[in-house]
């Protein structure tokens, strides 16, 4: 779904890179506020798809593997590198 589709910002000519500019926070605060919590509430009810689900495996099965010796075993080895907006890998 674009979060910019919205019969409100098209009234207002607001297309999604208008209302991504960081510029917009100062210029109209309650556009951007309200944007930015529509994206952030997307974001909270979206469901994993597939992919975290696989990683989340991964991770586990890597986690699972005995520690070599000479390193700590309270230290994790593998990590996920993500923008994480959606909070899936926190929860």
């Amino acid at each position: 779904k674009d979060v910019a589709d919205d019969p409100v910002y098209r009234a207002r000519g607001l297309s999604y890179n208008e209302l991504c500019r960081g510029a917009l926070l100062d210029e109209d605060p309650e556009t951007f506020f309200g944007f930015w919590g529509e994206c952030y509430n997307m974001y909270q009810d979206a469901c994993p798809h597939e992919g975290y689900h696989i990683l989340e495996r991964w991770f586990r099965r890597l986690k699972s593997k005995s520690v070599p010796p000479g390193c700590n075993p309270s230290v994790q080895r593998h990590y996920v590198y993500t923008s994480n907006v959606d909070g899936h890998h926190r929860r």
